[in-house]
């Protein structure tokens, strides 16, 4: 785990890989099905790579910057910008308010990470990650707005 650090796309794709691979055994093809889903995501790369870019240099973007230290790449807030106007600039183009569009991204991000989370979920319960990992699956959750409590809530 060490060598992973913060690249949250690294540890994803090996992750993911993993669970592709000895996904035949989960029951009913659930485990096939959530990474089918995940897979069709049009949102959730860029989510992961905005996310990894900020846990590995984001918090810093800024200072560095102050310090005029060589900066490599562009700012997650960059990079976050670009998600954004992917998935609500064609509605903002057709007249939508921008509150409304806020809403809409919000909404359509938390959703990419709930079904990001939900496909780790579902291969932690089906055992994929040992025979004690359906006894530990109760501790995986994540509240990502009021409307929607975790299940520990």
């Amino acid at each position: 785990m060490k060598g992973y650090r913060h690249d949250i796309v690294k540890l994803d794709s090996d992750a993911r890989a993993l669970i592709t691979t000895y996904a035949h055994e989960s029951a009913n093809g659930w485990v096939q099905r959530e990474i089918d889903a995940l897979a069709a995501d049009p949102n959730i790369a860029e989510i992961l790579r905005t996310m990894s870019r900020y846990a590995q240099e984001g918090r810093f973007h800024n200072l560095d910057y102050l310090s005029n230290r060589i900066i490599n790449d562009e700012s997650p807030a960059h990079l976050w910008s670009e998600l954004e106007g992917k998935i609500v600039g064609p509605r903002l183009m057709a007249g939508l308010p921008a509150g409304e569009a806020a809403a809409v991204f919000n909404a359509t991000v938390a959703t990419s990470i709930r079904n990001w989370i939900s496909c780790y979920r579902m291969a932690w319960q089906q055992g994929l990650f040992g025979p004690e990992a359906g006894l530990r699956v109760s501790n995986l959750s994540i509240a990502l707005d009021k409307s929607r409590p975790s299940a520990g809530a």
